[in-house]
């Protein structure tokens, strides 16, 4: 889909680790960073008769060239290039295929030129990675070039590495190998040492294209509860260099794929709202995809393990899961069960001796025991190593470390997001072995939410950064649908009870929150208000819970809270969330503010001045970030996407996909 810019482009999108994006207006105005902002150095050139021609990274001593056109998609970024002797296209291609989580989880990306006018001189295209691609600091590298009867690759490494060596938030990977590969007699391969390179040298064919592929492989991707996993996509491929051959071998067929989702996202979103929502779909496919580590379990299962990017680093945080599942539930059954697995293991684990759902389970790359909300002797922020350290293994500890201090937790939020998570689930795919056993761990999380979801006392929420805050209206909605939940879980006559405990909650709750044309930000606040996205759920359970009276009238209250860059998360603030914006927009059955919502968000992501990878925590006053940068919970982005197909699964055994 056509841009005219982005605040951040996407180019090569995969996991945690390997994502490299643009953060200028010209794919050569600047060299290119992880999403964190440290340099992560992708380069492309173009070399005729002699001369060099930079498109991608830092020109230094080529010739820029000038930059035509962007054109982002869910799964690839193309953009063209052209000046008086030479035109092209160069494309980024990562196939995050949701239907294929092998392939998804394969870190190679395609690299392709294709030149729609070529120089009189003979070509080149050159792709270049450096050493801050594979580590942090001016280490010494290593490497080597190899070829066989049809494809060639060489690899560069780190000289002396330690795999999962640190754990971090705004962290590179200090490990693994990275690799280009192309086909034999159309691709050059040179590694240099001293100059910590690596790089792949193209002839384009006689249709004036040119193709190669950029990989990554880390060795081990998680230490899960004290197993070394792999990443998924070893289930098929057993070495890396066997999947460059794969991939290469098999490129017009996975682009073919690709493209077709592609359309399917764009015409799917144009429809459900318009072009504004379309192309922040676009964008957020492989941001909320990419923020996962997709590895193989112990047992061969998928799990699908979240960082929370430039939050904390926390892997498989249940409040970040919670607002990305949107995406999943149009196609990913696998990935949510892949979700839901490790929070449930870990909540079985003694040391976690709380009645209510935890927050997380370690901090990336560990799963290996939660770290947030740890009692001050097990406290690590205040350490000097803390940024890269590497936490105690809490999972295996006793109750009676008391690792974890109850105020620092989030109960009711937590109960609610796994019960509803699971629900949805059921819901969409059908019941599930996963959560059939595990539903003594839900009875206990919903039957805290009967005895404190309806009026949640001083806590915090997945909206941590505003603070505890007591008898909050959104939280209680929450834990009324995570009540309902339990009841669709069940079903029968137990099932039966928690639905009139739920019904029952809910009009108690418009009591104590509706003030007839807005809802409340806490029971008590009159004047207060806040984004009522929780209440989302009323528009896919299959037994609503609330009026809609409700609904139409915080509609229109909202839209007397635009400013310029969004709608405000509560009155306390001007800044807001991009993902709970768009349940809002699902939410509402106005179709002028639905456009509203999210014209302002793409207005954001395209415009705001804070040119980093697309934040959800930003200014709608100013347009600058607060803080999080590519973060999976932009998957919640295609709530009213998955609003708008809801009504055409068949609710409870639907196995289809809708993409």
């Amino acid at each position: 889909m056509r841009f005219s810019k982005v605040a951040s482009v996407p180019l090569v999108l995969h996991d945690p680790y390997f994502s490299i994006w643009s953060s200028y207006d010209h794919l050569n105005d600047g060299e290119t960073t992880h999403w964190s902002g440290n340099p992560y150095h992708l380069r492309g050139y173009v070399d005729v008769g002699g001369k060099r021609f930079c498109f991608l990274g830092n020109p230094g001593l080529a010739t820029p060239l000038p930059q035509v056109s962007l054109d982002i998609s869910a799964t690839r970024t193309v953009c063209g290039f052209e000046n008086g002797t030479m035109a092209f296209t160069t494309s980024f291609l990562s196939p995050l295929v949701l239907s294929d989580l092998a392939l998804a989880s394969r870190p190679v990306s395609y690299l392709s030129v294709s030149f729609s006018r070529m120089p009189d001189e003979p070509v080149e295209v050159v792709f270049q990675v450096d050493g801050t691609v594979v580590c942090h600091d001016d280490d010494a590298v290593d490497g080597y070039v190899t070829e066989d009867k049809r494809f060639c690759w060489g690899s560069m490494g780190k000289a002396n590495q330690s795999p999962l060596s640190e754990s971090g938030d705004k962290v590179t990977v200090d490990w693994g190998w990275v690799f280009f590969g192309g086909k034999r007699g159309h691709a050059r391969i040179a590694f240099d040492r001293l100059e910590r390179t690596l790089e792949i040298a193209l002839r384009p064919d006689s249709c004036g294209e040119a193709h190669c592929v950029l990989a990554y492989d880390q060795g081990y991707v998680v230490d899960y509860f004290g197993t070394l996993l792999r990443g998924y996509w070893r289930t098929r491929w057993s070495t890396m260099e066997e999947a460059i051959g794969d991939a290469l071998a098999s490129r017009q067929e996975v682009e073919s794929l690709c493209a077709s989702i592609d359309e399917k996202v764009e015409r799917e979103a144009e429809a459900a709202i318009n072009a504004d929502y379309a192309r922040l779909c676009a964008v957020s496919w492989r941001v909320a995809v990419a923020a996962h580590q997709i590895a193989v379990g112990p047992e061969g299962e998928v799990l699908f393990l979240s960082k929370e990017n430039s939050s904390n680093g926390c892997i498989a945080t249940v409040d970040v899961s919670y607002p990305s599942v949107p995406l999943f539930l149009l196609e990913g059954k696998d990935c949510i069960m892949g979700m839901l697995e490790p929070v449930f293991t870990f909540a079985r684990k003694p040391v976690w001796n709380k009645p209510y759902a935890p927050h997380d389970v370690g901090r990336f790359p560990y799963a290996t025991g939660q770290v947030y909300g740890r009692n001050p002797q097990w406290s690590t922020e205040k350490r000097s190593d803390a940024a890269t350290l590497v936490n105690p293994p809490y999972a295996r500890y006793p109750a009676s470390a008391d690792v974890y201090d109850g105020e620092m937790q989030m109960p009711v939020e937590e109960c609610g997001n796994m019960l509803i998570l699971c629900a949805a689930l059921m819901l969409r795919y059908g019941k599930t072995p996963l959560v059939s056993h595990h539903l003594d761990l839900l009875k206990q999380w919903a039957d805290y939410l009967v005895s404190y979801g309806l009026d949640p006392g001083s806590q915090l929420c997945t909206d941590d950064f505003a603070g505890h805050l007591a008898h909050n209206a959104n939280l209680a909605v929450k834990a009324i649908f995570g009540i309902e939940s339990y009841s669709l879980l069940v079903g029968g006559t137990e099932g039966a009870a928690y639905h009139a405990i739920a019904k029952d909650y809910a009009a108690r709750w418009e009591r104590m929150a509706f003030t007839g044309d807005h809802t409340v930000l806490a029971y008590g606040m009159k004047e207060s208000w806040s984004l009522l996205y929780n209440m989302v759920w009323n528009r896919i359970f299959p037994r609503p819970l609330f009026s809609e009276t409700v609904t139409k009238a915080v509609s229109a209250f909202y839209k007397g809270k635009l400013n310029e860059w969004g709608i405000p998360l509560d009155s306390r603030k001007d800044y807001t969330k991009s993902d709970w914006t768009m349940w809002v927009a699902a939410l509402s059955l106005d179709g002028e503010l639905r456009q509203a919502l999210a014209g302002r968000l793409c207005h954001f992501l395209i415009d705001s001045p804070s040119r980093i990878p697309f934040s959800d925590w930003y200014d709608t006053k100013t347009g600058r970030y607060v803080s999080f940068i590519a973060r999976s919970v932009q998957g919640g982005i295609f709530m009213p996407l998955l609003v708008r197909h809801w009504n055409g699964i068949k609710r409870g055994i639907g196995d289809g996909v809708l993409f």
